[in-house]
């Protein structure tokens, strides 16, 4: 994983935290213009994990998170920030993976950082409430329409399920749920899984 935090003291022992869990930290960066200069500067830096405090002067979230995915698309970027942060949304809809809170406890932090690595997405409790509670809000009368088996492709997208799980609960092949969530993704203009999921119940196509 790659820590992207301006606080050194954080960044130390963010660091200190995973790798005494047993999780590899190929760098450090104190913003994401430095967390790209990592990335690009050191061909063999591919970080399955970036996280990154959502604050960073000078440059809006949503621009942040998608200039550091531009140059590590492969990474799972998950953020962190406060539960009422104004910024979180544009962050997830840049494709942000998922949002810790600050003061997250050490156990959830590598819990967190874990799951993100194996593709499921991750968030704060607080954040999770946080999160449904503005989204109920902001509505949307433009509502894709989808059939009722991508819906239910959704609804397990949404639980953090993969592809393989889901094709042997609703009985299809993984290729007919690869190209399911691809139709979801097009018709919620979405571009990952997670995205997907908020913007879902952001329509109130499924519940929080």
């Amino acid at each position: 994983m790659l820590v992207v935090d301006e606080r050194p003291l954080v960044r130390t022992g963010v660091s200190g935290l995973v790798r005494g869990a047993g999780i590899d930290v190929v760098g450090e960066a104190p913003g994401p213009l430095a967390a790209v200069t990592a990335v690009t500067a050191a061909g063999d830096l591919h970080p399955d994990v970036i996280l990154m405090h959502l604050k960073s002067p000078g440059m809006p979230a949503a621009d942040a998170v998608r200039l550091v995915i531009r140059e590590a698309p492969g990474a799972k970027i998950v953020v962190v920030t406060a539960p009422s942060d104004p910024e979180l949304l544009g962050a997830l809809a840049a494709g942000a993976w998922g949002a810790l809170v600050d003061e997250a406890p050490a156990d959830e932090i590598v819990a967190a950082i874990r799951a993100a690595a194996e593709g499921d997405a991750v968030f704060s409790p607080a954040i999770a409430t946080a999160l449904m509670r503005r989204l109920r809000l902001l509505g949307d009368a433009r509502v894709p329409e989808l059939s009722g088996r991508e819906l239910e492709v959704l609804e397990l997208v949404a639980r953090g399920w993969e592809n393989a799980r889901i094709a042997e609960t609703l009985y299809l092949s993984i290729g007919t749920v690869k190209h399911h969530i691809s139709s979801i993704l097009a018709k919620l203009d979405a571009e990952n899984r997670t995205q997907a999921a908020v913007r879902a119940v952001q329509y109130g196509l499924i519940g929080p």
